[in-house]
This record gives structure tokens, sequence and C-alpha cells, in this order.
């Protein structure tokens, strides 16, 4: 992702691999530039990201993401806003689910798909392929240990049922 830094920056305090947008334009979201995110999330076996935000502080939060299989999402919920994906390739498993009975519903998400959460709704994401791109919408600011809320069961849930 080298070749990038003219116009992109690695953030070195995030859980995957992350480079933020510098807020020159134009951005181009190339086919070479999702190849490129996909081959260093290939070569390196891990989720990352490009943030077309310049920072997290942001209130308007874009990102395209690789994911790869058995690198799942737990069950987690945003107090104070929503979600929104789009697949670009791959297949995703988009879970929601009830905050009483912990029912889940399972949106099959196939490219050109997307869809949106509603704040506080329980979610989580499984890839179906072994990598799925996408964008993410939400809203920020993105605050590291306040923004995604696990419940109690969802460590428990993960392993269980989407672990490989």
């Amino acid at each position: 992702m080298d070749k990038y830094n003219k116009f992109l920056k690695e953030f070195k305090d995030a859980r995957t691999p992350t480079w933020f947008w510098n807020g020159e334009y134009p951005l181009n979201l190339s086919k070479e530039l999702i190849n490129d995110l996909e081959n260093f999330s290939e070569n390196n076996k891990t989720n990352c990201r490009i943030c077309i935000h310049t920072n997290p502080e942001e209130l308007c939060q874009v990102m395209l993401i690789v994911e790869r299989k058995g690198m799942n999402i737990p069950p987690h919920f945003h107090k104070n806003k929503s979600d929104f994906v789009f697949v670009l390739k791959g297949e995703m498993e988009f879970f929601t689910f009830d905050k009483l009975t912990r029912n889940k519903d399972i949106k099959n998400l196939l490219p050109f798909n997307g869809f949106k959460t509603p704040a506080g709704m329980i979610h989580a994401i499984g890839i179906k392929s072994e990598t799925c791109t996408y964008l993410e919408t939400s809203t920020g600011p993105f605050v590291k240990d306040e923004d995604a809320i696990y419940p109690s069961w969802a460590k428990e849930w993960h392993d269980k049922f989407y672990m490989i």
C-alpha cells in the first residue's frame, strides 16, 4: 500500500490495518486500488480497510473494507448510530438479533446488495466467501472503547456459531 502514500496515511492505532484518506481531491476508488487492498489482505492474512473520511472524529464515515472468512465481527450494537453495508465482491451473512430473545435473522448479501441497521440493533457480520470487499457507512465520531457494545453472550455465540 506504500504506493498510495501521497493520499493515504496509515493509522497505527486500529485493530486491523487501516489507512485514512488525506482529504485531497479527487479520490479514485479504482479497480487497481481495490485489488491492491485485497492483495494486502491476502498477503497478510488479515482484514483491512481504507477510511474515506480523514480522521476518526469526522461525523460522516465511509470505509472500503476487505474481510476474510473466519475473521468475523461478533454481535454488537451502537447506541446512537446505524451501519450501512454495500457488498462489492464476495458474499456475507448479515445477522440481526432481537435484544430480548436473541432470535436472529440472517440476510445473505451478494455483490451490489446492501443492508442498513437502525441505531441500537444488535448485529454481526459473517464472511461466507474467502474474502468480502464492501463499503460501510456510519455516523461518527468513532470512539475506540465506546463505539461497539458487545452483549454478554456475543463471544459465546461467535465462538460457537462462527469460528472456523
